[in-house]
């Protein structure tokens, strides 16, 4: 995490509470918390705004209807049956 390791966070942790006390200590971390979730909420309203859900799943849907033409198309067009089908990822 950033570079600092185990020891370097515990030595942090253990000057915060040589400074603020333990009662500070705790309402630091109780305000670092809320930031952190605060942030959180924040980017995951950001990402749903960017991209919504339902647009996903159609471009999705779209996706695997035209998969399935393509594969029928071959299928029709005479070829060989059995050459091996393609996935999805192969497309």
């Amino acid at each position: 995490m950033f570079g600092i390791g185990p020891q370097e966070l515990l030595i942090v942790g253990a000057l915060v509470l040589l400074v603020f006390g333990p009662h500070g200590a705790a309402g630091m971390a109780r305000e670092l918390g809320r930031l952190v979730s605060g942030a959180n909420r924040t980017f995951e309203e950001f990402k749903s705004e960017l991209v919504p859900e339902k647009e996903i799943e159609e471009a999705r849907r779209a996706v695997e209807e035209v998969r399935v033409e393509i594969v029928s198309a071959g299928h029709e067009g005479g070829e060989d049956s059995s050459r091996k089908k393609p996935s999805p990822r192969e497309l």
